[in-house]
């Protein structure tokens, strides 16, 4: 059981990070020039964030302790939904109502069926420029080693407590 929740932690966090660069790409340093509403941000206004929780659920699934994830994803959640509440406030001003008919279009984090449905129509073209690709690979490179972190901790942990008494 613990490896299978292993490498379930390892697709979530490989999920998170996929969903991050494809969504980091899509905003391309624009995030307080241009109202970004197509590719993923058609489906969740965040989907920067929610590939970020996925990925610390992930993390949290490797730990192979149920606090750890509890704790792991609690925590994140609470901080987006935090950072999401003050750019709300920030965002609305710069873009009014278009800013306004977003907010109705598109959830925050979660998708509802038919944003997926907008999404699997949307045929607007994503330029990336190798600034933004190489920015997002790196964020997305530090999930990863998280990821691999956690990873060799949980693999560590058993070898820890087998000798740790000896040690001490």
């Amino acid at each position: 059981m613990r490896d299978v929740m292993i490498m379930l932690g390892m697709l979530l966090i490989g999920t998170g990070a996929a969903l991050r660069l494809w969504a980091g790409l899509y905003l391309g340093g624009h995030k307080e020039r241009q109202l970004v509403t197509c590719g993923p941000y058609s489906c969740v206004r965040n989907p920067l964030y929610l590939g970020n929780i996925v990925a610390a659920a992930g993390i949290g699934l490797i730990s192979g302790s149920p606090y750890v994830l509890t704790l792991t994803l609690t925590a994140t959640t609470l901080v987006y939904l935090a950072t999401i509440r003050q750019e709300e406030h920030k965002l609305q001003p710069l873009f009014g109502s278009d800013y306004n008919r977003y907010l109705q279009a598109a959830p925050p984090l979660l998708p509802h069926p038919a944003a997926v449905r907008r999404l699997i129509k949307d045929t607007t073209p994503c330029t990336i420029t190798h600034f933004s690709l190489a920015r997002e690979l790196r964020r997305c490179l530090c999930l990863v080693a998280l990821g691999f972190v956690a990873f060799l901790l949980a693999m560590a942990a058993p070898l820890l407590h087998a000798h740790l008494p000896t040690l001490l």
